[in-house]
């Protein structure tokens, strides 16, 4: 840790921070191991900032910029992450237990083996993440992006998406088709369409037409195919 650096952003203003940090583009701000529990750094410049074993439980992280950044076992239980962009973030072995990460920016963020216990994912980008191990039991996922999402070994219990869909283990990807295919425990979603096995196997030409034009092609063609994947869940 670089006392300098931490006295600057814990002394000073945000703005005074992303001054210094658009004054000295050559320094990468070393805060590795530092103590900023509750802090209020909303708005703050922490893209490529060392924040391993940072403790961060608790502070005021929304819209900050953390692309980049190496939080490789940080504490950031009850952190608020709303709206941070996380892209290319290593967060291996974080603490996340009960983050809000409603609507941040996590494309190609490291989380192996993150601990997502009860965290806050709604609408989050998670495109091309690295899950493997990632605890997500009881967390939040309505309306979050998964597409590439690796999920290997990750664990879920009492996880939820859509309106409350329970997740008991890794969701299927289906990738190469007109539209992304996400197969849950009892519910697939084909782009935007989220419905259960049942109500897929149901519906009437009429229905899946009034999807998209181009619905009732796509479903003619891969219905069967899919529908046997949902049944050897």
């Amino acid at each position: 840790m670089n006392s300098e650096h931490l006295a600057i952003l814990k002394t000073g203003k945000v703005e005074n921070w992303n001054r210094w940090r658009k004054e000295n583009p050559e320094i990468t701000p070393d805060l590795l191991g530092s103590n900023l529990q509750g802090e209020f750094l909303q708005g703050a410049n922490l893209r490529e900032t060392d924040l391993r074993e940072t403790d961060l439980q608790e502070a005021d992280l929304r819209e900050i910029d953390l692309q980049g950044a190496f939080l490789q076992r940080a504490i950031l239980r009850e952190t608020d992450l709303r709206g941070t962009n996380l892209q290319e973030a290593n967060l291996r072995e974080a603490n996340l237990q009960s983050a809000n990460l409603q609507e941040a920016f996590l494309q190609g963020a490291n989380l192996r083996e993150a601990d997502l216990r009860g965290a806050n994912l709604r609408e989050a980008n998670l495109r091309g993440a690295y899950l493997q191990g990632a605890n997500l039991q009881e967390a939040f996922l309505q309306g979050a992006i998964l597409r590439g999402a690796y999920f290997l070994g990750a664990k879920f219990k009492n996880t939820t998406y859509g309106e409350g869909v329970p997740i008991s283990k890794e969701p299927i990807q289906i990738i190469g088709l007109r539209w992304f295919v996400l197969i849950f425990d009892q519910h697939m979603k084909i782009g935007c369409e989220f419905h259960s096995f049942d109500e897929w196997e149901n519906f009437t030409d009429e229905r899946i037409d009034k999807m998209h034009r181009e619905a009732l092609t796509f479903w003619k063609e891969n219905k069967k195919r899919l529908l046997d994947i949902c049944k050897n869940r």
